[in-house]
């Protein structure tokens, strides 16, 4: 009895930990920063670092499940999709321009387009 009392406070005292580590939207967007120097050039590498925070926020979907978070993060140069649990993050995915979903083409005609 006394094995499951120790690993129920074990089970309970991790999943507090995992709560309270569980990474923040701008710890994400300043891991990412600081991993777009380590990819080579690309559209973060030519930013200048104050609009570099900015971009990623603007192009970044957080899920947060309250023991993790899943940020998703679709840029001109690809999409990056990691995991952030207990104060790191995880890359999950990366795909390249050729790769990531894209938007729908606007039909000629509608709004926003212009007839040739």
């Amino acid at each position: 009895m006394k094995v499951i009392n120790v690993l129920a406070v074990l089970a309970l005292l991790v999943m507090g930990m995992a709560v309270y580590t569980n990474p923040t939207r701008e710890q994400y967007i300043m891991w990412l920063k600081s991993r777009s120097g380590e990819s080579g050039p690309g559209v973060l590498g030519v930013m200048t670092s104050a609009v570099q925070p900015v971009v990623i926020d603007g192009t970044t979907l957080s899920r947060n499940y309250l023991f993790f978070s899943v940020y998703q993060t679709r840029l001109i140069g690809g999409e990056v999709t990691a995991l952030g649990a207990f104060g790191g993050f995880l890359e999950l995915g990366k795909a390249e321009p050729s790769e990531a979903p894209s938007f729908p083409e606007k039909a000629p005609g509608s709004p926003g387009t212009a007839d040739r």
